[in-house]
């Protein structure tokens, strides 16, 4: 698999074709890549009809100093922000 660094900068990662799922994993979309200090992790999007949203939903993003978290309702198919919150984990990355 090729991560994109930067603008052609490159790294090239082995994937583990031995899961006993890779094959039917991989006939879906690769849909996100996570990567940590010892794993590189894809998810992969196998279902091919969409599916409606749930009628409310939180999105949260996870950085070094806050977590953000964005809250949204959904009617009649269209969502609306209902509002946003940031925590502070300073105090966690310090430590």
């Amino acid at each position: 698999m090729r991560v994109t660094l930067q603008p052609r900068h490159y790294a090239y990662v082995p994937i583990n074709t031995e899961n006993k799922h890779f094959l039917a994993y991989s006939k879906g979309k690769a849909s996100e890549l996570l990567l940590t200090d010892n794993f590189v992790c894809i998810t992969f999007t196998i279902s091919e009809k969409e599916r409606s949203l749930g009628g409310s939903f939180v999105a949260q993003d996870l950085n070094f100093s806050t977590i953000d978290s964005t809250f949204a309702t959904v009617n009649a198919g269209r969502p609306a922000l209902k509002g946003t919150y940031t925590q502070s984990i300073s105090d966690i990355a310090h430590i």
